[in-house]
């Protein structure tokens, strides 16, 4: 009930009620579809069909490498916005270290200074206490 044939793109079974559900019991679609469907019986020698079928394959096939092609591009496509993303984020972050550094690198200069003092102040204090 899920299958689809690949030539006709119809459900290739006929299907019969045996009590418990449906069974799929012959191969109802086309030509190509019975020969595609045999189970277990001996592979043909040839397989013949219909201009309308030899046409209709040829045109899924055609319509299948077409969405291939598209869903190449559209995939190669996502690859490339990545790429640039990742590139954009990359300069963001540089960018954002370059004004952390300009806002940040001054003040850490004065607090590294501070500290300096309030180190060498420390003694005196434990000198005053005793």
């Amino acid at each position: 009930m899920s299958d689809e044939c690949p030539f006709c793109n119809r459900d290739p079974f006929h299907y019969v009620d045996n009590g418990l559900g449906m069974e799929a019991v012959a191969v109802t679609c086309c030509e190509l579809g019975d020969e595609f469907y045999r189970g277990a019986r001996p592979e043909p020698e040839t397989v013949t069909m219909s201009w309308e079928d030899f046409h209709g394959v040829g045109c899924k096939i055609s319509s299948l490498r077409a969405q291939l092609a598209a869903q190449i591009i559209i995939q190669r496509g996502w690859e490339d916005e990545a790429r640039k993303a990742t590139s954009q984020l990359a300069s963001a972050r540089k960018a954002l270290e370059d004004i952390r550094k300009r806002i940040y690198g001054p003040a850490n200069a004065q607090m590294w200074d501070i500290r300096q003092i309030v180190d060498a102040a420390l003694p005196l204090t434990d000198d005053f206490r005793t």
